[in-house]
């Protein structure tokens, strides 16, 4: 889906200097003449490399790519990026504490070994953060998401020293910072139990970052275990200070029924107030509300609008979804150059789900020619980072030898790593393998297993309006019954159970599950035969766009007339 699939051809001469922050080092690989290198530049220095060769990509942040092979040139100088598309000048601009650059292809590749940006300041004047994480709602497919947290602040050695000494006497915040250096290993060793060891002593003093930490790992079950009672208990505490991370993650409890009734209203509630204090996340949670129609009409302006606050700060899941926004015609004029634009900020810094959307583009041609092998690339890229939504695709293009040979070996592997992250996809497509046989032997036991699996991994809603093609579990529940209905090898038929399956496809819409309902009922199998049911259910079958069921509906009323005279 990007402008234009080739790769670039020009020569270029230029030399490409990076400029390195100055708490952080950066790791640069090489190669030439078919050997590989790589050095540490030291921090705060600058060094500039001579590079003539084929341009792929180049980046601005974290190493990843900001702009694919739509640029005709680029130049590289300091933080700035100047890069020209089919005569139209673009600048990008980068932060020193994130500039990075990534040219492939020859090549020369600058990824940071640290970061650091900008936080409030304790009251021993070293820089505090809280916990960051993402959770996806429905249209993960699409790439929309909710996220909640806090970002990551870490903090040098020589920090860590002076917060050790601090806490000696007792102070909260340098309390809290170790816990946070120890978390991430900033500075010092990671070590889980010194992290919750310092948290656990600077939320004694009623610290709200740590009570906020302290929240965020009972929610999630990181290093202690999971247990909703006491996240709820130290979000209340953190929200008590108005630390505004802690609201925004009491909103996604609220939003998701965790510990606590489901209820959208107090969610909305708690987002607004952390995005009333700047909280980027707030503000992307209340945009996807508004987006997906959670607790709100769905209002596309007010999605926005509140995705570009929190883009406004780098929320890159925020890009991610305005990118998606113009990718589909939401609530704006479709435009494949600005989708693309906007994913590729989020891809910029590593954002895996923008990563996955720019292969989309690329596999469908959206806005660009196909290119099945750099869909690929950008799949693993966020594959790697075990997004599941790239793994499955990238176990399709397997698959059907799109970009590579066919392999149903490698297809299997990509798929069950997706399906052991609840990818209902993923599993919808195993049970497909098992029930074709296709790279296993054939199985109908397994088959029924993936697609009841799928079933119980599709978190969407259940009252389907309208059937699409693309609706994971209405497939997999007609798949079942179907499977019940024929019955084969460690399936033996079972007319009740069948009936009962083709029932949930078609409460989901599914005309397909009509028509063999009406089957089931003209036939009198496991039900007694029953005409004017039948009738009723070709008739939802040809209502819903199923030709075939047209002929039925009119045999059907021809033999009923035929019964009444």
């Amino acid at each position: 889906m990007l402008q234009r699939g080739v790769r670039l051809q020009e020569v270029l001469p230029d030399d490409v200097q990076v400029v390195v922050p100055a708490h952080d080092s950066i790791s640069v690989t090489y190669t030439k003449s078919g050997s590989r290198s790589t050095i540490t530049l030291n921090p705060g220095s600058t060094d500039t490399f001579h590079y003539t060769g084929m341009l792929e990509s180049v980046a601005v942040g974290a190493g990843k790519t900001t702009a694919d092979d739509p640029l005709d040139f680029y130049r590289v100088s300091g933080h700035g990026v100047v890069a020209a598309a089919h005569g139209t000048m673009y600048s990008f601009e980068a932060d020193p504490t994130t500039v990075a650059i990534v040219v492939t292809g020859g090549s020369i590749q600058a990824r940071r070994v640290g970061s650091r940006t900008a936080g409030s300041a304790g009251q021993s004047g070293q820089e505090t953060g809280t916990l960051g994480f993402t959770e996806r709602v429905d249209a993960v497919a699409a790439g929309k998401t909710v996220s909640y947290g806090l970002s990551d602040r870490p903090s040098d050695s020589a920090q860590v020293q002076a917060d050790q000494a601090a806490a000696g006497t007792g102070n909260a915040d340098a309390e809290f910072n170790l816990g946070a250096s120890y978390y991430f290993g900033h500075g010092v060793s990671e070590d889980d139990a010194s992290a919750l060891h310092w948290f656990q002593l600077a939320a004694a003093q009623h610290q709200a970052d740590a009570e906020a930490y302290l929240g965020a790992m009972y929610d999630t079950g990181d290093i202690v275990s999971q247990d909703y009672t006491q996240a709820l208990r130290w979000y209340r505490l953190a929200v008590a200070q108005s630390e505004s991370a802690a609201e925004n993650n009491l909103g996604a409890m609220y939003q998701f029924g965790r510990g606590v009734t489901k209820n959208y209203e107090t969610a909305m509630y708690w987002y607004r107030l952390a995005a009333a204090q700047g909280d980027a996340c707030g503000e992307l949670n209340i945009g996807a509300m508004y987006d997906l129609g959670i607790g709100e009409s769905a209002d596309y302006a007010q999605a926005r609008h509140w995705y570009q606050l929190a883009a406004a700060q780098g929320n890159t899941t925020a890009e991610s979804n305005i990118g998606v926004m113009y990718l589909q015609g939401q609530g704006v004029s479709r435009s494949y150059a600005t989708a693309l634009h906007w994913f590729g900020l989020a891809a910029a810094v590593g954002d895996a789900i923008a990563e996955n959307n720019i292969g989309s583009m690329y596999e469908h041609g959206e806005g660009m020619p196909h290119n099945y092998a750099k869909a690929l690339r950008w799949y693993e890229l966020s594959a790697a980072q075990s997004d599941d939504v790239a793994q499955t695709n990238v176990g399709a293009l397997y698959y059907n030898g799109r970009g590579v040979p066919r392999s149903y070996a490698l297809a299997l592997q990509w798929l069950r790593r997706a399906a052991a992250q609840e990818s209902s996809a993923a599993s919808y497509d195993i049970g497909d393998m098992y029930f074709f046989g296709q790279g296993v032997p054939k199985d109908y036991a397994q088959a029924l297993h993936w697609f009841q699996l799928a079933v119980a991994q599709d978190h969407t809603t259940s009252s389907v309006a309208v059937f699409s093609v693309g609706s994971v579990s209405s497939m997999a529940e007609y798949n079942i019954g179907d499977i019940y209905y024929f019955g084969g090898p460690g399936v033996p038929r079972d007319y009740a159970k069948a009936l009962g399956w083709l029932q949930r496809a078609a409460a989901r819409g599914m005309p397909l599950a009509d028509y063999n309902i009406a089957v089931m009922y003209e036939n009198g199998q496991g039900v007694r035969k029953d005409y004017a049911r039948a009738l009723h259910w070709y008739q939802l079958a040809a209502a819903r766009g199923y030709s075939g069921a047209a002929v039925k509906v009119q045999q059907l009323q021809q033999l009923l007339n035929k019964g009444s005279t």
